[in-house]
C-alpha cells in the first residue's frame, strides 16, 4: 500500500506577481512568503468569492497593478457590479526605503477606483527588522478564497509548495522584478 500527500490547495505568489482567483480555480487558497522588503496585498469579494493577492517588490509595481490590474479584478467581477473587497496588507521594513515608498503608494490610490473598493480590514506593515533573527521569515499571508480568512502561510503545510522553473529564474534575472507585476492564473 503507498501513501501519497494531497495535491496542494495553494497558489503560491513569487515576488512581482499578481493572482486573481475565482471559484473555477483548482487552488483555494493564495499564499506568499518572504515578505522583507516586499509587501503583500490582498483581498476577498464575500458574494463572488474573487481573491486577488499580489507581492510587491517596489513602488512602481503598484502602480502596474492599479493601472492593469484593477481592469483584470474588474473584468472578473463583472463591470457593472461595485464590488466591495475585504483586504489585508503585510510585510515591509521601517528602515528599508523601498517598504514605506511601496506602502504610501498602495494607500494613495486605495479609494480612487469607481468599480471596485477596497476595504483594509487587516493591516500589519514594516516591521522593526532590528527584532528579527536571520533565521525568521519575516512575514508571510495566506488567503482561503472559499472563506476570506487571511493567516500566515506556513510552507511546511503545503504538500506541493510552488518553486520557479528554470525559466521563470532566468526571466527574472533579465526582467526588473521592480516595475512590471507578472499576472498569472491557476496552472
Amino acid at each position: 500500500m503507498s501513501f501519497s500527500f494531497p495535491k496542494s490547495l495553494y497558489h503560491r505568489i513569487f515576488a512581482g506577481e499578481a493572482v486573481i482567483h475565482t471559484p473555477e480555480d483548482p487552488y483555494e487558497i493564495l499564499a506568499t512568503n518572504g515578505l522583507c522588503s516586499c509587501i503583500a496585498f490582498a483581498g476577498w469579494e464575500p458574494h463572488k468569492k474573487i481573491g486577488f493577492m499580489v507581492h510587491f517588490g517596489g513602488a512602481a509595481q503598484v502602480a502596474d497593478f492599479y493601472s492593469r490590474g484593477i481592469e483584470l479584478l474588474s473584468s472578473k467581477c463583472g463591470r457593472e457590479d461595485l464590488s466591495t473587497f475585504q483586504c489585508a496588507i503585510r510585510g515591509g521594513a521601517e528602515k528599508i526605503r523601498c517598504s514605506p515608498e511601496i506602502l504610501q503608494a498602495l494607500k494613495k490610490e486605495l479609494h480612487t477606483h469607481e468599480s471596485i473598493r477596497f476595504e483594509i480590514v487587516q493591516e500589519d506593515p514594516l516591521s522593526d527588522l532590528s527584532k528579527l533573527t536571520v533565521f525568521q521569515n519575516p512575514k508571510s499571508l495566506s488567503l482561503d478564497c472559499g472563506s476570506g480568512i487571511f493567516s500566515d502561510y506556513n510552507i511546511d503545510e503545503d504538500p506541493e509548495p510552488r518553486v520557479k522553473t528554470p525559466e521563470e529564474e532566468a526571466k527574472d534575472i533579465k526582467f526588473s522584478i521592480f516595475e512590471n507585476l507578472v499576472y498569472r492564473e491557476a496552472e
